[in-house]
């Protein structure tokens, strides 16, 4: 039998986790930009639950099947207070990142993706959590850089800008609940697929009855899904790759790795959608991009290398009648007994990912575009 260390170790492991992390989320974008624009499917709600429906039916069907088990068992009243109001942010940020493909060009798009730290850090602020002094000073260059871009580009529309600035708005409640959530609970890409992405998927489709639905018939959108059937199912299966791809890399090459990604990723879709879709760049616009880049790459660094806070945990109290057995002691959570979790090794990179480096692989895609979009 193979080592699972041993395979996470491979260098042709990384090399695959990495081409598959680069590839899949623009590949999502330009089958999803294609949808909305060439085949007018312009119901972005609906198209952003098929990537989420298909996520969580692949991997219900893996636990079905054995393949993968979650270590966590939800209870309702967990999942409505904590884990539904993160599909709700989640939702938002994907209706409104979908739209902005509508009035905004792709690489336009990437751009301001590097705004997101900003406006999380503000949240965070708000929340009593405060920045050091130098990530402030770069989320100030983050947004200078941003604000040149946007003062340079051409075809910027305030519905366009809306659109960003709602899924920025919306992105940065979701990591920050995400982050919350995670002090607590260290949720793996399992639980994520099985709790909160039909969490979010649910929120679609409600928006999705209750504002498309109608001018779905009206415009006949069946004979669309028909005509370019082959489209939906790749934007679903994309869809499940992209909410798995940062994961891996996480495993294989660690977070370091998955910034960098990240960063590149971006970057290099942006020049793909100058030279090869025809989207004009203007010399302000690439200027004010650079200094954003530049910034977050700095804004990441510090991310990746400050040290973790020490957390001292103290021992609950004792409840004499749940010692006793006159009641008993059920919380929101089940948690599996010790046997029935596999040994890790705990000095694996992979395993030894803080709340902060699991958040990181959301904060790269701040309109939720490059994850469902």
């Amino acid at each position: 039998m193979v080592d699972n260390d041993t395979v996470t170790k491979s260098p042709l492991v990384k090399v695959i986790a990495a081409l598959v992390y680069l590839l899949s989320g623009p590949s999502l974008i330009m089958v999803n930009r294609s949808l909305l624009k060439e085949d007018n499917f312009k119901y972005p709600m609906a198209l952003a639950s098929v990537g989420l429906w298909t996520s969580w039916l692949i991997i219900s069907a893996a636990r079905r099947l054995d393949y993968v088990q979650p270590t966590l068992n939800i209870k309702l009243p967990f999942f409505f207070k904590k884990v539904l109001p993160i599909g709700m942010a989640q939702a938002f940020t994907f209706k409104f990142g979908m739209q902005a493909y509508l009035h905004i060009g792709v690489a336009f798009i990437q751009m301001m993706k590097a705004f997101t730290p900003a406006t999380t850090m503000a949240a965070l602020t708000m929340l009593g959590k405060p920045a050091l002094t130098t990530e402030v000073l770069a989320v100030f260059f983050i947004c200078i850089g941003t604000v040149i871009a946007a003062y340079g580009e051409m075809h910027l529309t305030i519905t366009g800008l809306f659109c960003i600035g709602m899924a920025e708005l919306s992105e940065c409640v979701r990591l920050v609940m995400t982050q919350l959530l995670l002090t607590d609970h260290k949720f793996s890409i399992v639980e994520a697929l099985m709790f909160i992405t039909p969490a979010g998927a649910m929120w679609l489709t409600m928006g999705s009855i209750v504002f498309e639905l109608e001018d779905m018939v009206v415009d006949g959108a069946s004979a669309i899904v028909s005509a370019q059937f082959i489209k939906f199912v790749a934007a679903g299966c994309l869809g499940f790759i992209v909410n798995t791809a940062g994961f891996l890399v996480i495993q294989t090459s660690g977070a370091v790795a998955l910034k960098v990604l990240g960063t590149a990723r971006n970057a290099g879709l942006i020049v793909f959608c100058a030279v090869f879709m025809g989207e004009h760049i203007t010399a302000l616009e690439s200027c004010g991009y650079v200094v954003a880049l530049t910034a977050f790459s700095y804004y990441s660094y510090l991310q990746l290398t400050k040290p973790a806070p020490a957390v001292v945990k103290s021992l609950p109290p004792v409840d004499v009648d749940v010692v006793l057995g006159r009641k008993s002691d059920v919380g929101e959570i089940d948690q599996p007994s010790p046997a029935s979790i596999p040994m890790t090794n705990e000095d694996d990179d992979s395993d030894a990912v803080s709340v902060q480096s699991r958040s990181s692989t959301v904060a790269n895609d701040p309109t939720g575009i490059d994850r469902q979009n």
